[in-house]
C-alpha cells in the first residue's frame, strides 16, 4: 500500500487518476490550436523534465497536419483528403502517448495530480481526490532536482527560497525569482531534507511568504 508524504493511503487515489485529452470531438482547426496549447504548456512547466514523446515530435506532427489541411483545401482530391486523415491519425497517436506520460507523472505524485494535469493543459476524469495543492514540492525523477509550485500571486512575482534549517530566519536564501508559479531546483544533495517557501517579491519589510513545505530529495 503506497502512502503520500503525510502517511495517507493512496492506492485508491492512484487507481482513480485518469488523465483525459478531450480532443476527439474537436474540429480540425480547434484540434490544432488545442495541441499547440498542450505542447507549450508541457514545455513551459517544471513538472515535465523529459517529455516522452518529445514535444518537438508532437509539434512536428501538428504542423504536418496543418500543412496537409492547407493542401487539401486548395486541391480537395481523394489523395489529399486521405493525407489529412493519415496525418491526424499520427498526431492523435502521439497525443495518446502524451496523455499516458502525464498520467504516469500524476499517478506517481497523487497529491499533486490535479496540478500536474492542469500544467499540461489536460484534465482528470472524475477525480475524487484532494483539492489541488496551493504550495508544494515534488521529486522529478532526476537525482538532486525538485519541482515546486505556488499559488498564483497578485504581484506576479515569485521569490523562491530554501534552507536546511527553517527555524533560523537568516538561513533562508533566494535561489530564483520568476514570473511563473512553478520552478525547478537542481544541484541538491540526495537523501537530504530541504525546506522551501515562496514570497511575493516585496521589500524586506513588506514581503509575505507562503507556508513552509519540505521534501527529502531523491
Amino acid at each position: 500500500m503506497k502512502r503520500d508524504e503525510a502517511g495517507h493511503k493512496t492506492t485508491k487515489m492512484i487507481e482513480t487518476i485518469v488523465v483525459v485529452l478531450l480532443l476527439a470531438r474537436l474540429a480540425l482547426p480547434d484540434l490544432l490550436v488545442r495541441v499547440k496549447f498542450i505542447v507549450e504548456s508541457i514545455q513551459g512547466s517544471a513538472y515535465f523534465v523529459t517529455p516522452n514523446p518529445p514535444m518537438l515530435d508532437v509539434d512536428a506532427a501538428r504542423v504536418a497536419l496543418a500543412d496537409a489541411i492547407t493542401v487539401a483545401k486548395k486541391n480537395p482530391s481523394r489523395e489529399n483528403k486521405k493525407k489529412v486523415k493519415d496525418r491526424k491519425k499520427e498526431l492523435m497517436e502521439l497525443m495518446e502517448k502524451v496523455r499516458e506520460y502525464v498520467q504516469g507523472i500524476a499517478r506517481a505524485n497523487p497529491v499533486f495530480a490535479e496540478n500536474i494535469a492542469a500544467a499540461a493543459g489536460l484534465y482528470l476524469k472524475n477525480f475524487p481526490g484532494k483539492s489541488p495543492q496551493t504550495y508544494g514540492v515534488m521529486n522529478t525523477g532526476v537525482p538532486g532536482t525538485v519541482a515546486l509550485i505556488a499559488a498564483v500571486q497578485e504581484s506576479g512575482i515569485y521569490n523562491w527560497q530554501m534552507t536546511l534549517t527553517p527555524t533560523n530566519e537568516d538561513s533562508w536564501t533566494t535561489f530564483a525569482i520568476t514570473r511563473k508559479a512553478d520552478v525547478m531546483k537542481g544541484g541538491l544533495t540526495s537523501v537530504k531534507k530541504y525546506y522551501f517557501r515562496v514570497g511575493n517579491g516585496g521589500d524586506v519589510e513588506t514581503e509575505v511568504f507562503s507556508v513552509v513545505f519540505s521534501i527529502v530529495v531523491q
